[in-house]
């Protein structure tokens, strides 16, 4: 799913947080969040780690969404980075 990315870091709906935590918590299945920016960079951060860090923001028509700072997560930019975020995260 496309998500607003700022510079720095990018939105998520408040709605969808909730979705995906009910989602991981039904069918103990860990769900990540994946930011695009610029040709080949991606910011990775696990949905438990948003609900941590997300800072709460609305938009002018009353929208809730959380801010993720891309400090917060994994960038990736080889295999080698994807590998190390996989042995980070699951081994």
């Amino acid at each position: 799913k496309n998500h607003q990315s700022t510079k720095g870091g990018f939105n998520i709906s408040t709605d969808e947080i909730k979705r995906m935590l009910n989602f991981e918590q039904h069918f103990r299945m860990p769900l990540w969040f994946v930011s695009k920016e610029g040709p080949d960079t991606w910011f990775w951060i696990s949905g438990l780690k948003v609900a941590e860090v997300g800072v709460r923001r609305s938009n002018q028509k009353g929208e809730e969404f959380l801010f993720i700072d891309n400090k917060h997560c994994y960038e990736v930019k080889s295999r080698d980075d994807l590998a190390q975020l996989y042995t980070s995260s699951f081994g």
